[in-house]
C-alpha cells in the first residue's frame, strides 16, 4: 500500500516538473506525430548518406576541395636534362605575365583558381630557395626565389590555356621584344605608352621583398616582354620575359589598359627628358665602351708606320 501510494504521489509531481500544464493537450497528440516522424524517417533514409560530407574531417573536405580545383587550374613540375620544367594549365584561355625582379622570378596569371606551389619544391630541388602564392583580386602571383642564377623560359599551347615556364642554364626561347614610346607634344600629359595586342588585366600588389607595390598587365601569346628594364622619373619598367611590370616610383602613377597598348601617365604629365632616349633603346644590344679588336687594329697600323719611317 504504501508503495502504490508513493507511486501516486510521484507521478503527479513528475509531470508537473516536466511537462507544464499549457503544454498537457498537446501531449496527447504527441504518439500520433512521433508515428508521422517515425514514417517520414523511413522514406528519407538516404539523408544521412547526404549529411556526411558536413561531418567529414577538415582535412578530407580541403582535399575534395583541392581535387576539384584541379580540374580547372593544376601545376605540374619535374626534372629532365633541360633542367626544371613547370607546367601551368586551366580550364581556359588564360593571360599570364613572368618577370624577374632580384632573385625572385614572378608568375601572374588571370585566373582566381588555387593553385598548388608545392610541386616547385619538392621538384626543383636546391635550385629552389623559395617558393609561394599570392592571391589577388582578380588572379593570382606566385613567387620563385633561386638559390643560383638561371634563366627562364616561358611557352604555351596554342589554345592559351597551358603555359610552360623552365629553368635552365641557357634560355630555350627567347620573347619578342617590347618597345616604350615617349608622348610629349603637351607637357602637361606627357606619357609613356606600350604597344601590346589584346592585353590581358592590370594586377595591383606589394612585393614582400621589397615592400613597395608593382603594377604588372598579362597578355596572352606570344610571348613578348621587355628585355632590358627601362628607367624613367616616375617610374620603371621591369626586365619581363612576358607582359609588362611597372615599378611606380610615385605614389600618383597610373595605368590605362586599352585594346592594343598599355598607358602610363600621371596627373600634370610625367616627367620624360633626353635622357630616357636611352631607356628606349635598352633592348638592342649596346656597344662595349672599350673595343679590343679595334685597339689590336690600332696597335698594328701603328707599328707599320713606325717601321715605314
Amino acid at each position: 500500500m504504501i508503495a502504490q501510494q508513493a507511486k501516486i504521489e510521484i507521478k503527479p509531481k513528475t509531470a508537473a516538473r516536466v511537462v507544464p500544464p499549457p503544454l498537457a493537450e498537446q501531449l496527447k497528440q504527441a504518439p500520433a506525430a512521433a508515428a508521422e516522424r517515425s514514417n517520414e524517417a523511413a522514406h528519407a533514409a538516404p539523408a544521412p548518406g547526404a549529411q556526411a560530407p558536413v561531418m567529414k574531417p577538415a582535412s578530407a573536405t580541403a582535399s575534395q576541395e583541392t581535387a576539384s580545383g584541379d580540374k580547372s587550374a593544376g601545376l605540374v613540375a619535374k626534372r629532365d636534362t633541360d633542367g626544371l620544367r613547370v607546367t601551368f594549365s586551366f580550364a581556359a584561355a588564360t593571360p599570364a605575365a613572368l618577370f624577374r625582379r632580384a632573385d625572385a622570378v614572378w608568375l601572374v596569371f588571370d585566373s582566381t583558381k588555387p593553385l598548388d606551389v608545392e610541386p616547385i619544391r619538392s621538384r626543383g630541388g636546391a635550385l629552389i630557395g623559395d617558393v609561394s602564392r599570392l592571391p589577388l583580386e582578380r588572379g593570382q602571383a606566385i613567387r620563385i626565389r633561386l638559390n643560383r642564377p638561371q634563366l627562364p623560359t616561358l611557352t604555351g599551347g596554342d589554345a592559351g590555356n597551358d603555359w610552360t615556364l623552365t629553368f635552365a642554364d641557357t634560355m630555350q626561347a627567347s620573347p619578342q621584344p617590347l618597345i616604350a614610346i615617349r608622348n610629349i607634344t603637351d607637357p602637361a600629359l606627357a606619357n609613356v605608352t606600350v604597344p601590346l595586342a589584346r592585353p590581358g588585366l592590370m594586377h595591383r600588389f606589394a612585393d614582400p621583398d621589397a615592400g613597395d607595390g608593382l603594377l604588372v598587365v598579362t597578355a596572352p601569346l606570344p610571348v613578348r616582354g621587355f628585355i632590358k628594364r627601362q628607367d624613367f622619373v616616375e617610374l620603371s619598367l621591369l626586365e619581363s620575359i612576358h607582359g609588362v611590370a611597372v615599378h611606380p616610383n610615385s605614389d600618383d602613377v597610373r595605368a590605362e589598359v586599352a585594346a592594343d597598348k598599355i598607358l602610363l601617365g600621371r596627373p600634370g604629365g610625367l616627367t620624360l627628358s633626353a635622357a630616357d632616349v636611352a631607356a628606349e633603346r635598352a633592348t638592342m644590344p649596346a656597344r662595349p665602351i672599350f673595343e679590343i679588336d679595334d685597339w689590336r687594329q690600332n696597335q698594328r697600323k701603328v707599328s707599320s708606320r713606325a717601321r715605314t719611317h
